[in-house]
């Protein structure tokens, strides 16, 4: 009786119909949606939608049965955008080139479906990963515009998805514009155009990839430890939150628990005449026994920003904490060469703050091999 039940449940988020084909709700829980980025919810007529605040969200599974694949999105969040504000996805079937892709607001339906792919033989397995690449900053904490909300995959008729297999670690990283991927792909001047960011091609999942890991990704233009200047609270004061009012958390703690919790901020928590003379170390350290309650066992990186900013106070963090599985790492040598003064372009920089494609892999390879180290015990 309990195999049957499973099938049943399994069998109620797969919908078929003789006009819509099969419709595979985001809820299955084939779809492969990435760890502490999503919130799943239904609306009132039962149909679950996955909201993501934070570029870098994703969701990967494999489809089969099917020649083409559709994602259909719920537009209701981002109806009030302009032509270049609004969210941006990459997408990749069978590990072909990703394809990137702005959002539209059709005007007779906040619903409506992007095509992924077609053509494909339906006789054989297909990797879809799905990634939000970019978002207006703006509203994202009080409201849902600038999320990505999507409902599911509409295949054809008799069409399935299976699960992907995952990396066996989870990870997890707080962070402001660098690891929300500004100016990663283009020269960001303006939240009114969000083309030039990309979160997918940032420092962190260079990280990730190495160590072998899924992951959550909040990275928020502007975010600090303890600054208030932003929408969004002071990661300490916001960490375990989505956004407003939507937890992070299930009773109280980060499921499944990350093995690896990352921080790579600092660069904002600047007093108002623009230097480092504000309280950082306090809040860091509160931020530190905060996450420790929720994940008991995961290691903890304080990564020094890539221009170095609040080095020596987050060598005092690590000597006041009490803590023997939190660690430091730092990339000294990059900093002269990722943020210039005066502004100026350079091979891993288009802005003189913020790392290119370029950029970020060499910081992200040069973090993922002092995490190795740690990790081994060197």
């Amino acid at each position: 009786m309990k195999y049957i039940f499973i099938l049943t449940a399994l069998a109620a988020l797969t919908v078929c119909g003789a006009d819509a084909g099969t419709f595979v709700r985001c809820d299955h829980p084939a779809f492969g949606l990435s760890p502490f980025s999503w919130h799943v919810a239904k609306s009132a007529d039962g149909t679950p939608s996955a909201e993501a605040p934070n570029p870098g969200a994703y969701f990967k599974t494999i489809v089969s049965g099917t020649s083409t694949i559709k994602l259909r999105i719920d537009g209701a969040a981002n109806r009030f955008y302009g032509e270049k504000a609004n969210v941006w996805i990459e997408y990749s079937v069978d590990d072909l080139t990703f394809v990137s892709k702005q959002l539209g607001t059709p005007a007779d339906s906040d619903i409506y479906d992007i095509t992924l792919a077609e053509g494909l033989n339906p006789e054989e397995n297909h990797l879809v990963e799905v990634y939000f690449r970019s978002g207006e900053l703006g509203p994202r904490w009080s409201n849902s515009r600038g999320h990505l909300r999507i409902n599911g995959l509409v295949l054809d008729e008799g069409g399935k998805i299976s699960v992907y297999p995952k990396r066996p670690k989870y990870a997890l990283c707080f962070g402001d514009s660098i690891t929300e991927g500004v100016g990663a792909v283009g020269h960001f001047t303006t939240w009114d155009e969000t083309s030039p960011n990309s979160a997918r091609v940032t420092w962190f999942p260079v990280v990730c990839e190495a160590l072998n890991c899924e992951y959550g990704q909040a990275g928020s233009g502007g975010h600090g430890i303890q600054q208030r200047t932003m929408e969004i609270p002071p990661l300490v004061d916001s960490w375990s939150y989505l956004w407003q009012d939507t937890s992070r958390l299930k009773h109280g703690k980060l499921v499944p628990e990350p093995d690896y919790i990352f921080c790579n901020m600092g660069t904002n928590d600047n007093s108002p005449e623009g230097r480092h003379t504000v309280d950082f170390v306090t809040p860091y350290l509160k931020w530190l026994r905060d996450i420790r309650k929720a994940a008991p066992k995961a290691m903890i990186f304080m990564v020094v920003p890539p221009n170095g900013v609040h080095r020596e106070n987050i060598s005092t963090v690590l000597a006041k904490c009490d803590d023997r599985n939190v660690y430091i790492i730092d990339t000294p040598r990059l900093n002269n060469r990722i943020t210039v003064r005066p502004p100026t372009p350079t091979s891993l920089t288009s802005d003189a703050v913020h790392p290119n494609e370029y950029g970020h892999a060499l910081f992200g390879a040069t973090v993922a091999v002092e995490a190795q180290k740690i990790i081994d015990g060197k």
